[in-house]
């Protein structure tokens, strides 16, 4: 893993590198195609990204990039002001896109550099143009997606975000289904799980409006936690995770509300084996903020391996610094020296800096003495 850049932090995963070999493997011939298809592929992403990062940090957001086996991600911390703002932070990416397009085949043209840069600068317009093209498609989490559902909601605020993800899964399927015919094995596979994840959020939203009757039962519950009723909650909560047939909205909320309460009373185990309930009860598929509590409940009750794939799931979702610091201290007490370099390179560029502090802890005891690690306390 590679990580440079203060303002912007810029981290490079191993995985991005097979995607370069592999896509340059299939679309060009020779090593040096190979080579000329990466540095492309290289510039076009960071362009692309910067195009997102550059925008959302005048908004005053914190940002860092990653480049991972799916391409690049522009991981975003904090509210960017509005639909305006998010709309013009999404639109930039492609701008910067298009506006490689456009360089690249005005330098054509003009013949700069003659016979030995036109290769480097048709590849630069041809992958630039596909791409934008592609990520302008109206497919959740496209850019194309992103902007459509900011249209929807303007259009229909109660209902546009549902909408979007309607939409996103039509439009998923029809993309899926035509790279499939035309033997574009990877494209298809990777617009079939868009299709698969909008239909999942669509469902999830579609539950969340027909189950109003529960959210007023849900918010009842809240007041008295506010209240200290805590017996009274935990008996109503218990009584409502046994009824059937529960929209999955309110089910993930309940689970939510319910081991929040144990945690909160440092009942560790009785926290974890409700994540584990939730899991039966969702099919495995738990919400951001259940991925963060059964990071933490398994973590207090020493179970490490869950604790880190829970966090890990949570930090690929929303890359929050308080997340990246527990999978530091869980793979500490799993002895992986490579994982717990990984999290403080994480935490670090999330703008932490004490770990003189943090490494003192007990969980880093076996592998406080790799030199990597040390190195962070300099």
């Amino acid at each position: 893993m590679i990580s440079f850049g203060r303002t912007i932090p810029i981290t490079i995963y191993p995985s991005f590198w097979l995607l370069v070999l592999g896509l340059g493997w299939s679309s060009m011939s020779g090593i040096y195609g190979i080579f000329l298809f990466g540095v492309v592929v290289f510039i076009s992403l960071i362009a692309h990204e910067f195009g997102h990062a550059l925008t959302a940090y005048y908004f005053g957001q914190r940002v860092s990039i990653e480049l991972t086996l799916l391409g690049g991600a522009t991981l975003r911390l904090g509210k960017s002001g509005g639909l305006l703002r998010e709309f013009l932070i999404i639109c930039m990416g492609p701008l910067a896109s298009i506006s490689i397009v456009i360089l690249s085949r005005l330098l054509i043209q003009i013949n700069l550099g003659g016979a030995a840069l036109t290769p480097f600068l048709s590849l630069m317009f041809i992958a630039n143009l596909f791409w934008t093209v592609i990520n302008l498609l109206p497919v959740q989490p496209l850019d194309g997606g992103k902007i459509m559902e900011i249209v929807l909601l303007v259009l229909f605020p109660r209902k546009g975000r549902r909408l979007s993800f309607l939409v996103s899964a039509g439009f998923g399927l029809a993309a899926s289904l035509f790279f499939f015919s035309a033997g574009a094995i990877f494209a298809g596979a990777i617009f079939m799980l868009c299709f698969w994840e909008s239909v999942q959020s669509y469902r999830l939203m579609r539950d969340q409006g027909e189950g109003d009757g529960y959210y007023k039962e849900l918010n009842e519950i809240e007041s008295q936690v506010s209240s200290g009723q805590y017996t009274e909650v935990f008996a109503k909560l218990h009584a409502l995770l046994e009824k059937t047939n529960l929209p999955k909205a309110i089910l993930a909320r309940a689970y939510k509300q319910l081991i929040e309460l144990y945690l909160a009373q440092e009942k560790a185990r009785e926290a974890y084996e409700a994540v584990k309930a939730a899991e039966v009860g969702l099919q495995n598929n738990l919400p951001y903020q259940l991925l963060v509590l059964k990071q933490l409940a398994a973590y207090r009750t020493s179970h490490f391996d869950e604790s880190v794939q829970a966090g890990s799931q949570a930090y690929r979702m929303r890359p929050e610094l308080s997340t990246a610091i527990l999978l530091a201290l869980a793979s500490g007490q799993r002895h992986n020296t490579i994982e717990t370099v990984r999290w403080l390179q994480s935490a670090k560029s999330l703008g932490f800096d004490d770990f003189k502090k943090l490494l003192a802890c007990s969980d880093f005891d076996s592998v406080r003495v790799d030199p990597t690690i040390a190195s962070f306390t300099y």
